[in-house]
């Protein structure tokens, strides 16, 4: 039962991690900028911390049977899933746009 539920956890973080992933890729740190804004990483931050305890909750509730209020799971990952899918591409037309505008064809 821990093996479980470690590996479970392990496996949700390596969702939420890899969205969060792309959304720093996609704001070309290391590329455009040489580091993210304070808000932009505790923003990034906190949608990953709910993005990764709304799946734990749901996970917890559907295989190991706990008795947890999922509705309010299920709404929170949803909303961190559209946060991240609407995030990530405005991102990286910003970035693409930026460098356009400074004519840093390489990077592109």
């Amino acid at each position: 039962m821990p093996l479980k539920i470690i590996s479970m956890i392990l496996s949700l973080a390596k969702h939420s991690v890899t969205r969060c992933l792309y959304l720093v890729l996609a704001l070309g740190l290391g590329v455009a900028t040489a580091s993210l804004s304070k808000m932009t990483t505790l923003l990034a931050g906190a949608f990953l911390a709910l993005d990764l305890l709304g799946l734990w909750s749901m996970h917890m509730a559907f295989y190991v049977k706990v008795g947890l209020n999922t509705r309010f799971a299920i709404i929170i990952v949803r909303i961190t899933e559209a946060i991240f899918s609407i995030w990530i591409p405005l991102a990286l037309c910003r970035t693409m746009y930026y460098l356009r505008l400074h004519e840093e064809h390489m990077k592109l």
